[in-house]
């Protein structure tokens, strides 16, 4: 347990630390023209959908989907991410619920089988650096998805920044900035690419100067898929950049798992 609480510890204040600026690094209105129609569709086969924003981060998402009538819980174990979603969703007069719950408690939290669908996006399950953390979580995950239900998880495109970390490094990153954060006056960027850790740098687009950095796990291509399917996960629609099917050249790739049921 020691090393449980001293893992959410960091998570709470890597985050607190860029909380205040990761309105600009994400750009909600811009974000959600793709990935909200995006969520609605994936959540169409489900009457009256349950959802967990497993990682609802400054509420994007919870905010947009309880505007549209959607049973929502948003999730985040950032105390200021939490403020900053709760402020904004007051400003919308949107009523949002929110938990804090460790991923590796979701379970004992809210019992099994309690969601249609779970969201785990912007890159977040990399920031578990641990496979037994990664694995625990998961359970979890599918331990409270109901048979037929989904896990939407998204990553960074890994494998490209894992092949091209030299020029990386140099400063040649590429991104487009279309999806998922799509902010203009906040850019992310590798400083360190090793195989089982990738420290990302984010900075103030005006003046260059260094925000905060978050350390991420760089997930290999499939290992995703491989990690959800003992956990009841035998189907998986692969997207790239939001659109079906694998491309290589893609800034994130989302997976839709689907519980068997």
């Amino acid at each position: 347990m020691r090393d449980e609480k001293q893992v959410a510890f960091k998570w709470k204040t890597s985050f607190d630390r860029l909380a205040s600026r990761w309105a600009d690094f994400v750009d909600c209105p811009k974000r959600l023209k793709q990935l909200g129609p995006f969520i609605m569709k994936q959540l169409s086969p489900f009457d009256s959908p349950r959802v967990l924003d497993a990682c609802m981060g400054i509420g994007c998402e919870t905010i947009s989907l309880t505007s549209k009538g959607v049973d929502v819980v948003g999730n985040e174990i950032s105390p200021q991410f939490r403020r900053i979603a709760a402020a904004e969703a007051d400003r919308q007069d949107v009523d949002i619920r929110i938990s804090s719950v460790d991923w590796r408690e979701l379970v004992a939290e809210f019992g099994p089988e309690a969601f249609d669908a779970v969201l785990v996006l912007g890159n977040s399950l990399c920031l578990l650096r641990k496979r037994r953390d990664r694995l625990r979580a998961i359970e979890n995950f599918g331990n409270i998805c109901r048979p037929g239900g989904i896990v939407l998880v998204d990553e960074r495109n890994f494998r490209y920044i894992l092949r091209n970390r030299r020029q990386i490094v140099l400063g040649k990153f590429r991104y487009s900035g279309r999806v998922m954060y799509c902010g203009t006056k906040v850019r992310g960027r590798p400083i360190h690419i090793g195989d089982d850790r990738v420290t990302f740098v984010y900075e103030n687009c005006a003046s260059g100067g260094p925000i905060g950095k978050l350390d991420m796990y760089p997930f290999r291509k499939g290992e995703i898929m491989e990690l959800f399917r003992p956990a009841g996960f035998p189907r998986v629609d692969v997207y790239s950049d939001l659109e079906r099917g694998y491309r290589d050249d893609a800034d994130f790739f989302t997976y839709v798992l689907r519980k068997s049921g």
